[in-house]
Formats: C-alpha cells, structure tokens, sequence
C-alpha cells in the first residue's frame, strides 16, 4: 500500500506530466459547449487522462512484479536475458562502428 501512494503522489506532481496535460487538454475544451463550463471539461478530462494512466502504469507493475517473482524462483532465465542483451549490445556496437560514420536513411 506505500508503494501506491508513493507512486500515486509521483505521478500526481510530476512536472512533466503536468506540462503535457496543460499543453494537450485545452485542444479538446469547447468554451461554446453549453452542457460544461471549461473548468469542468478541463477537470472531466484531467482526470479520465490520469485515470487511464493510473490502470496502464497498474498494469505494468504487476506484470513486472510477476514476472520478478518467477525470475526469482528460475535464476537460469537471468542467465540467458543477459546473455541475450550482451549479444544485443554487441551486435549494436559492431553494426556502429562498421557503418563508417554514415547516417542512416
């Protein structure tokens, strides 16, 4: 239940997703829309946006603490994802470092 609320505080005073909610919402406010003031558009929509991110972000945590409780109980799985990322990184550097400095199009 800490781990809720502290999430749940970060993401509702982070700066950044604050800047983007008041940079992206006005574009969907109807100030002529009799049936809402904008202050409640405003509201309505603010709160469907963290909502959402809310079950999305809800989701992935518990995917995530799933998937850490299993890799937990089969440590050969770790093994082999940092096998699999160091052959990933490997491969990036090579395929880098033979491109000679040519920008991808």
């Amino acid at each position: 239940m800490v781990a809720l609320r502290e999430g749940l505080i970060n993401n509702l005073t982070n700066p950044k997703s604050i800047a983007f909610l008041f940079a992206f919402l006005p574009q969907f406010i109807d100030p002529g829309s009799g049936s809402l003031s904008v202050t409640s558009q405003l509201l309505l929509l603010g709160f469907i946006a963290k909502f959402s991110n809310f079950l999305i972000l809800s989701g992935v945590a518990v995917s995530a603490g799933s998937l850490g409780g299993y890799l937990s109980r089969h440590p050969g799985w770790i093994v082999w994802q940092e096998r699999f990322a160091g052959a990933v990184m490997v491969g990036l550097g090579l395929k880098l470092a033979l491109s000679g400095g040519q920008s991808a199009r």
